[in-house]
């Protein structure tokens, strides 16, 4: 309605302006009217207006111009009207959401849902469908949106048939009223769900219609550009676009922020997504400061130890200890836990906050990894009667590689069944992400350990096309896959290109490190280049080992290998190494 207004009046505009130029140049050239000239035409009205013209051109122009001026001004002066008014629709409609939302929040319970047993979550979640179809039975759109966000708390307990019947019940409103962002918001959030499953020929074609949806709204709603852009994200990262997807990410939060809806939960949930493709582009300094601002937003706001809360700390842990920083991820997790504590000892910290300190013990080795392995392989179990199976692909291959360089093969042959399914999977969908690269590389450390060296150089070509593959400035598994390779071709004896392929490891790491100062990433590719350098006859080799001890030091536990390695090596002293030897 408002953009139709605006483009009545604009074009009333050119028209009149069009209209005064086309006479001021006749009467700049004496009117020509059939062939005559002024003074030969009759005495009709007519004729005395065009003398009348003729001998006041000057005054008759300025009124002509000032008419227009006029024109033109109460012109803008209706569309700011209108403009005025939707701004008006938009904060009403806006408030009345809000206080919907407050009405719900409070039926449900508020933040109390995540501390009481997921069988009376359901029976809220429930009583709360059937609240917002009578409360809201005379407000049918707001009803939907309010139906879309029940949907989706659904989800947060696993429930997706349900959580499938309500957004169907939305749908259905939608429809009925012809409501673009009502549609647009379930297309884009079906895009995101399909984008999980692995379907992503659907996912995208629910993704543009989302969008198509949107650009018919004369204003866009907050929380449908942000769920649009997710949507888009997660494509995008499926692709293996991961610099796109966090570009796409970060302009839906500046979008958030000139909405005047930062701090809100729709934005802290953006921002974790904009972390979360940070993290997979390998930026994981920014991925780090994104997740701790929005950790301090929910603490300021009293949103703390709530699911969502120990998620966004899970990604922050995971941005330090992915970032070379494994013994800071720790101490950052247990600062979490403690506080959590202090607030009240019912508290019950979620599987994928537990993982993510497993994750941090294994990457520091010593002591500090005794009992991680195990609650990694619970958190596993837990992840996979969630539906959560890209965590799972993560946490499992965690423990194969821990098993390994344990020297414990049965084991990691064991748990490396579990994994074999979802490689086969991934080939032969021919998907480019980060779990089917990672899969690669435990299944190639495996074949290194049983002396398959030939198959295990095959994964990790094969590894390193698919990151090439993505087009990427950089890629969080990158130094990963280069790393390995140096491993492997150590283990051959092509000391050539292990070298080689070790300062690519530590030119990526020095580029995705949180801190390039302290890293045991670095530390960790510079021992690797040093072995090299050593096998090579290279007397730069103590003095590469030297300059990764303080890397090791500050970031690794007292016990890891690689630190007594790096020892060694700057000390000039043999070693030995067997085939399947990671370090």
């Amino acid at each position: 309605m408002y953009r139709g207004a605006r483009a009545v009046l604009l074009l009333l505009v050119v028209l009149l302006l069009c209209a005064g130029l086309l006479l001021e140049r006749r009467l700049r050239r004496g009117l020509l009217i059939g062939g005559l000239r002024w003074r030969n035409l009759p005495d009709t009205a007519a004729y005395v207006v065009a003398k009348f013209v003729r001998r006041h051109r000057g005054s008759v122009l300025a009124g002509l111009l000032v008419a227009f001026g006029l024109i033109a001004t109460s012109s803008f002066a209706v569309f700011q009207m209108y403009e005025a008014r939707a701004e008006r629709d938009v904060a009403v409609a806006e408030a009345k959401r809000a206080n919907a939302e407050a009405d719900l929040t409070q039926f449900l319970g508020g933040d109390s849902l995540s501390k009481v047993p997921q069988e009376e979550v359901h029976e809220r979640l429930d009583r709360a469908r059937v609240f917002v179809t009578r409360r809201f039975r005379g407000d049918l759109p707001l009803a939907a949106r309010l139906l879309i966000d029940v949907s989706s708390q659904y989800l947060d307990i696993g429930d997706e048939k349900t959580a499938a019947e309500v957004i169907v019940q939305a749908e259905v409103i939608g429809r009925h009223l012809d409501d673009h962002e009502v549609l647009g918001l379930i297309a884009c959030l079906r895009a995101q769900d399909l984008t999980i499953a692995n379907d992503l020929t659907s996912a995208r074609a629910q993704l543009a219609d989302g969008v198509a949806k949107m650009r018919l709204l004369h204003r866009v709603p907050a929380g449908l550009r942000a769920e649009c852009a997710t949507a888009a994200a997660f494509v995008m990262q499926a692709d293996g676009n991961f610099a796109q997807a966090a570009t796409e990410l970060r302009g839906a939060v500046d979008y958030l922020d000139e909405s005047g809806t930062h701090g809100s939960s729709l934005y802290t949930s953006l921002a974790n997504d904009l972390a979360d493709a940070l993290l997979l582009a390998g930026d994981f300094r920014g991925a780090w400061e994104v997740e701790r601002g929005v950790i301090r937003i929910m603490d300021e706001n009293g949103r703390a130890n709530t699911p969502a809360y120990f998620a966004y700390a899970s990604a922050a842990c995971m941005s330090l200890r992915s970032g070379g920083q494994p013994r800071r991820s720790m101490e950052f997790g247990d600062s979490i836990r403690d506080a959590a504590y202090r607030s009240g000892p019912a508290v019950k910290l979620p599987y994928y906050f537990t993982a993510c300190r497993a994750l941090s013990a294994i990457a520091m080795g010593g002591q500090s990894s005794d009992d991680a392995e195990t609650t990694l392989l619970h958190a596993a179990q837990e992840a996979e009667e969630a539906g959560m199976m890209t965590v799972v692909v993560g946490y499992r291959a965690t423990t194969v590689m821990a098993a390994i360089d344990r020297g414990d093969l049965a084991s990691a042959d064991a748990r490396w069944q579990l994994l074999v399914p979802a490689e086969e999977r991934m080939l032969a969908a021919h998907e480019r992400g980060v779990d089917i690269v990672r899969l690669l590389g435990v299944h190639a450390r495996l074949d290194m350990a049983h002396g398959r060296l030939d198959e295990a150089l095959g994964r990790m070509q094969q590894a390193a096309a698919l990151v090439a593959s993505r087009n990427q400035p950089m890629n969080r598994d990158g130094g990963e896959v280069a790393l390995l390779t140096a491993q492997l071709q150590f283990a051959r004896h092509s000391n050539e290109q292990a070298l080689h392929q070790a300062q690519a490891a530590v030119d990526l790491a020095r580029a995705q490190a949180v801190d390039p100062r302290s890293s045991a990433s670095i530390g960790e590719a510079l021992v690797w280049r040093a072995r090299a350098e050593a096998a090579l006859g290279q007397k730069s080799s103590a003095t590469t080992a030297e300059e990764a001890l303080p890397h090791l030091l500050r970031n690794l536990g007292t016990g890891h290998p690689i630190i007594a390695l790096a020892r060694k090596l700057a000390a000039g002293e043999p070693f030995n190494v067997g085939q399947g030897d990671r370090i």
